[in-house]
């Protein structure tokens, strides 16, 4: 059986080439969720997008990090129509919101490991 996958267009859903709201970005957050939680899969088009912020990506695919293991992500969740240098700054974005879901205490023992410190 093929699994189903939902296409959102960001320009559609915030309704201009700007997605620089977080607030804006939250509605995107459900739509995925809403797919995710129905066993789809999301293709996110970055087509007609012009200007993205952090504000934005830290609603979206921040809490997507929250919320759901990394697995369900990778497996999930699919971008089309980012340009190579989108892609690559998504790609740093995803894999430095994946430390901030890691937790502090997590963050602090690998900092501490590298320092070569105890932590006490």
């Amino acid at each position: 059986m093929q699994e189903k996958t939902v296409n959102l267009n960001l320009f559609d859903l915030v309704g201009s080439a700007f997605c620089i709201d977080d607030i804006e970005g939250k509605k995107v957050f459900i739509e995925i969720s809403k797919a995710i939680e129905e066993n789809k899969s999301v293709i996110l088009s970055f087509e007609k997008v012009e200007v993205y912020t952090t504000a934005f990506l830290n609603s979206t695919l921040g809490q997507l990090y929250r919320y759901y293991e990394e697995k369900t992500i990778n497996s999930k969740l699919r971008f089309e129509g980012l340009s190579s240098g989108d892609s690559k700054r998504i790609l740093r974005y995803t894999e430095s919101i994946k430390l901030f879901a890691l937790g502090n205490n997590s963050i602090k023992e690998k900092i501490n490991s590298i320092l070569g410190e105890s932590g006490d």
